[in-house]
């Protein structure tokens, strides 16, 4: 725990320690949690906070950020396709919009499997 501290401090980033859990922030909401567990092995998730691009006010991890922005997609998709073209003015929105969460959920995805790439290889050190 004390190595992969270190190194944090080292490159600068922002963290939060707890008991066995360091929370690395790593901007625009998402949270890089380790954990170090009683048998000497880490295990590594990342959780959106609040207010961020995909989630609004709730607190998800990554698997379920992606469901979550899945099931509004198909509601909006369906309220666009069965209802009378006058109720939304502009038909590409729903394309915007899938465009929006594709790159907000491309952008955490990246960097938290980039993140966590690096923290593996800190730990194999």
């Amino acid at each position: 725990m004390e190595r992969i501290i270190n190194k944090l401090k080292k490159h600068n980033l922002n963290f939060k320690i707890e008991k066995n859990t360091i929370n690395v922030i790593l901007g625009f909401g998402l949270i890089l949690k380790i954990i170090f567990l009683d048998d000497n092995s880490v295990k590594i998730s990342g959780h959106l906070t609040r207010w961020n691009f995909l989630t609004g006010m709730i607190n998800l991890s990554l698997k379920q950020t992606i469901i979550y922005v899945n099931i509004w997609l198909a509601i909006f998709l369906i309220i666009q396709v069965y209802y009378e073209s006058n109720f939304v003015e502009y038909p590409y929105m729903p394309f915007i919009f899938l465009l929006w969460f594709v790159v907000w959920i491309f952008y955490y995805l990246t960097t938290y499997y980039s993140f966590q790439t690096i923290l593996y290889r800190w730990l194999d050190s």
